[in-house]
C-alpha cells in the first residue's frame, strides 16, 4: 500500500500563497530596477552584486528580511572578504536600501510571539528597496534620458567635427576633441564643448560680415572677376573680337602677376608702409619678406599654423604679401584672425589673389599720392 501524505490548507499556505509569490515577484523587480538605477543611485556594480545575493536568501513566504551570516554570503559571492561584505551593507545602508536590525548576540534570526503570532526579524530588511519602487522608478527614467541626451549631443559634436575637418578650420583641434569625448561626460560638458564648436564654426561665417573693408571688397571683386566678365563677354561678341580680347588678358594678367622682383619688392616697401615699419632692415631679396611676414603675423592674430595653410593654398610668395597686406589692413577690420582665415582657406579663398590686391592697392596709393 502505498502512503500520501495529505497537504492540509496550513501546509499549502506554508508552502506558497498567491500573495507570498505576489511579494516575492516584487522583490525581484525592484532590484531589477534598482540595478539598472545603480549610477544614479549612486551604488556600484560589486555593490549591487551584494544586494543580488541577499535577495537570492530570500525564501517565498518568509518575508523580506536576509537571515544570511557573512560566511555564508561570502561563499555565494566568491570569497569576498568579511570587511568587504560589510562595507557593502553599510552602502546599502546608506543608500535607503537595506535596513539592518541586529539582535543582541549580534546573529541573524526571527523569532515569532507565541500569544499574538507578531513576528520579530533580526538582519537584513529589504523591505525598504521594495517601499522606495517609484523613487528607483524615477530615477531610471531621469538616467535613461540624460543617456538618451547625451547620445543626441555626441551625434551633433561629431557632425560639428566633420564640418571643421571639411572646412579645414585650423582653430579647432578635432583630434583632441574627439579623444576628450571617450571620456565620461555629463550633459552640460558635453553642451559646453557643442556651444564652443557652433561658436568657432560661426566665427567663419560671420568672417564674411558687411563691415569688411571697401576697399579690399572691390579689389576682391577686381581679382577674381575679371576674367569671368572677359569671358562672358567674349561669348556673345563676333569671333574676329576674340584675340584682341586675349591679347589684352594676356597683357593684364603680365602686368600683374609676372611682375619682376625688384618692381614687387618696391610695390610692397611703398604700399604696405604699415608692415615695413616693422622691419629692422632693408628686405632685398624674397627670404627677407617671407621671414618679415613670419615675424609680423601674430601680431595681427594670425598663428603659425593658419599661415602654413596660406602657404599650402598661395605659394610661399603670395602668402607674404597677403600678411603685409592684412597688417596694413588691420585697423579696417574688426576680427583679422577670422577675416584672414575666410580669404585663405574659407568661401573667398577661390577669388581671393594676393598680388592682384597688391596692385590694386599700389594703383590706389599713387592716386592719392598725385
Amino acid at each position: 500500500m502505498t502512503y500520501v501524505k495529505a497537504i492540509t490548507p496550513m501546509h499549502a499556505s506554508a508552502i506558497g500563497s498567491p500573495l507570498s509569490a505576489r511579494k516575492d515577484m516584487d522583490v525581484w523587480a525592484a532590484f531589477r530596477v534598482v540595478r539598472e538605477a545603480a549610477a544614479s543611485i549612486g551604488i556600484k556594480s560589486e555593490v549591487i552584486r551584494t544586494l543580488e545575493t541577499m535577495v537570492g536568501f530570500l525564501r517565498p513566504g518568509k518575508g523580506h528580511t536576509c537571515f544570511a551570516s557573512n560566511r555564508e554570503l561570502q561563499r555565494r559571492l566568491g570569497g569576498l572578504s568579511e570587511k568587504t561584505i560589510r562595507r557593502h551593507a553599510a552602502r546599502l545602508i546608506d543608500a535607503g536600501l537595506v535596513r539592518r536590525t541586529d539582535s543582541p548576540n549580534r546573529k541573524r534570526f526571527s523569532t515569532r510571539n507565541p500569544v499574538d503570532g507578531s513576528l520579530e526579524a533580526f538582519g537584513f530588511d529589504l523591505s525598504p528597496m521594495i517601499l522606495g519602487i517609484e523613487r528607483w522608478t524615477s530615477l531610471l527614467s531621469a538616467h535613461r534620458e540624460e543617456e538618451a541626451l547625451k547620445r543626441h549631443l555626441r551625434t551633433l559634436i561629431l557632425a560639428r567635427l566633420a564640418e571643421a575637418d571639411a572646412r579645414r578650420q585650423v582653430d579647432v583641434d578635432t583630434a583632441e576633441i574627439r579623444k576628450a569625448l571617450r571620456r565620461k561626460h555629463d550633459s552640460r560638458d558635453l553642451q559646453s564643448i557643442l556651444r564652443d564648436l557652433d561658436a568657432h564654426l560661426l566665427s567663419e561665417d560671420c568672417s564674411n560680415d558687411p563691415e569688411a573693408p571697401a576697399l579690399l571688397a572691390e579689389d576682391l571683386a577686381v581679382a577674381g572677376g575679371q576674367n569671368d566678365r572677359h569671358q562672358s563677354m567674349s561669348q556673345t561678341e563676333d569671333l574676329d573680337k576674340k584675340p584682341a580680347l586675349a591679347d589684352e588678358d594676356i597683357r593684364s594678367q603680365t602686368e600683374s602677376t609676372q611682375c619682376n622682383e625688384a618692381r614687387l619688392l618696391e610695390k610692397i616697401e611703398t604700399t604696405c608702409s604699415e608692415a615695413m615699419c616693422f622691419a629692422t632692415q632693408p628686405l632685398r631679396d624674397w627670404g627677407d619678406v617671407s621671414k618679415h611676414a613670419e615675424m609680423i603675423a601674430p601680431m595681427i592674430g594670425i598663428d603659425r599654423s593658419l599661415l602654413e595653410v596660406a602657404r599650402v593654398q598661395f605659394g610661399e610668395r603670395a602668402s607674404a604679401i597677403s600678411i603685409l597686406i592684412m597688417v596694413q589692413l588691420h585697423g579696417r577690420v574688426r576680427n583679422m584672425r577670422a577675416y584672414y582665415q575666410s580669404l585663405v582657406a574659407g568661401k573667398r579663398r577661390s577669388s581671393f589673389d594676393p598680388i592682384a590686391l597688391l596692385d590694386r592697392m599700389s594703383r590706389h596709393t599713387r592716386c592719392s599720392i598725385s
